[in-house]
């Protein structure tokens, strides 16, 4: 007799560390290419980014941590100065809200950065992503599955 066949279900979506690295290596040229002066880490998620990406450029990273409080991005933690005339390269994990970007670009630019680019892993939207086919909401490798 004819047999059923069921379509398979949407697959999850995983990325592990090996394949954000192999990720990271694409990008590398470009990168390499826009030369930036200093990496700038958003948060959590962009310092372990800066990590790996710093594997391979040996920039210094600049540590910031956004939060909100009152319905407002506020600088909880970050030392911007020293920053004047360089280019940076921000790094994050993903594009989460338009208006956090603005906030810390604002940030940078009141520290006379000479330019600023953006690498996310997950997302579009900036000049770089190392899986712009993935949503925002796919686990990065060190997030609770």
């Amino acid at each position: 007799m004819g047999q059923c066949q069921r379509e398979p279900g949407p697959q999850k979506l995983e990325i592990d560390l090996r394949r954000l690295q192999e990720r990271i290596q694409v990008l590398l040229p470009l990168i390499r290419g826009w030369n930036p002066d200093v990496l700038v880490a958003l948060n959590p998620d962009g310092l372990v980014m800066s990590g790996l990406l710093n594997r391979y450029l040996q920039r210094d990273v600049e540590v910031l941590n956004v939060g909100k409080r009152n319905g407002e991005y506020t600088l909880l933690l970050g030392h911007l100065e020293g920053l004047a005339g360089k280019r940076a390269l921000l790094v994050a994990g993903r594009l989460t809200d338009e208006s956090l970007w603005a906030f810390v670009e604002s940030a940078l630019q009141k520290q006379q950065i000479l330019s600023v680019c953006r690498l996310i892993a997950l997302g579009k939207g900036v000049e770089y992503s190392c899986f712009p086919e993935y949503s925002e909401d796919t686990p990065l490798p060190w997030e609770d599955r």
